[in-house]
């Protein structure tokens, strides 16, 4: 039996979970229908979004301000796919993709006259990049005036991370060292407070993700360091390597703390945690083979700490994959590479 009365909101938000799925497939044009038709009939519904509390006071419906700040979400999720896609295709090296036009495109022209163009962007350059990057960050920017972290813990996450999303993708694009070295600071800068805002207790999961994904993050400045020096040693390239080795290392060993020593052993039945724990001693080890010193004493410390670290991954995948498991394959050939080359040093 149909409602008596039409529910404009529950209506917006199954067009706004239809869009999902939409994104999920890589039909952009069908998503944007969803979110523009989901934010044409709230609009419509209410046009200034006000309504009057008991003393007779004008406020913003909270079932308004949640729903349009799902839209807000929506467009950056809609935007950030765009860009990840044509980051893959041009990987990949492929034709530009288009969809098939059978639809009604009339709730896109209301709500965006230039949304059309933005939908089918091929995407080839930087500048063409940072345009799509600017509306997802804009979109994903509007809905952090709601979702703010005190009383949106979950979804304030995930809206930080897919902005960091923003910035890996983008940065496929630029080919300046510094510009790229900026732009992965600005990643970790959206991040790493979070770790410190965060109850550990009562956000366990989340710790751990952002301590891995900082690690991640921290260890592409490190490379981009890396390529920039040329080779170079001088004392202003190994400082800016060593520091940003350090504090990837820190991240990377906070996470493998999060597992305490009990933990520890049950872990390995579960596959993918065990792989991301050889993943985060696999970077610690090889970050500490990266750094440079000039006293010699401490250089050997440091490839004493790789060899050392080498050692551990090494142990650990014989304990928790089959000698044949494709998993990890590659990087423990580079540990067994280089531990009799550390052992020589």
């Amino acid at each position: 039996q149909m409602p008596s009365v039409f529910d404009s909101v529950s209506w917006s938000q199954e067009a706004l979970g239809l869009s999902k799925y939409y994104i999920n497939v890589k039909k952009f044009r069908y998503a944007a229908h969803c979110i523009c038709s989901a934010k044409r009939k709230i609009s419509s519904e209410n046009p200034s979004g006000i309504s009057s509390n008991s003393e007779g006071k004008e406020t913003e419906d909270e079932q308004t301000r949640t729903i349009n700040a799902d839209i807000d979400v929506a467009f950056g999720d809609l935007y950030l796919a765009i860009l990840q896609t044509e980051v893959e295709r041009c990987r990949e090296n492929r034709a530009p993709y288009t969809e098939n036009q059978d639809i009604d495109d009339s709730s896109l022209l209301d709500s965006d006259k230039d949304l059309d163009a933005k939908i089918n962007t091929t995407i080839t350059n930087f500048e063409e990049g940072r345009n799509v990057f600017k509306l997802a960050n804009r979109h994903y920017e509007n809905s952090k005036l709601f979702y703010v972290l005190d009383g949106h813990v979950s979804k304030h996450i995930v809206i930080l991370r897919n902005q960091a999303e923003l910035y890996k993708s983008l940065l496929y694009f630029e080919n300046d060292s510094k510009r790229r070295i900026s732009m992965w600071n600005r990643a970790k800068l959206l991040l790493s407070p979070l770790l410190d805002q965060l109850n550990p207790q009562i956000y366990a999961v989340e710790h751990k993700e952002i301590a891995f994904e900082l690690g991640k993050i921290v260890q592409e400045v490190v490379n981009e360091n890396k390529r920039r020096s040329n080779g170079s040693t001088s004392k202003k390239f190994s400082k800016r390597i060593n520091e940003c080795s350090l504090e990837a290392i820190k991240h990377f060993s906070y996470f493998l703390a999060c597992f305490d020593q009990k933990m520890f052993e049950d872990i390995f039945e579960h596959q993918e945690v065990a792989i991301a724990c050889l993943y985060a001693q696999f970077y610690i080890a090889n970050l500490y083979g990266n750094m440079v010193h000039s006293n010699p004493e401490n250089q050997v410390e440091y490839w004493r700490k790789s060899k050392s670290g080498y050692e551990k991954v090494v142990s650990l995948r014989r304990r928790i994959l089959e000698p044949d498991s494709k998993s990890f394959r590659q990087e423990f050939e580079i540990c067994n590479e280089f531990i009799p080359l550390l052992t020589q040093k």
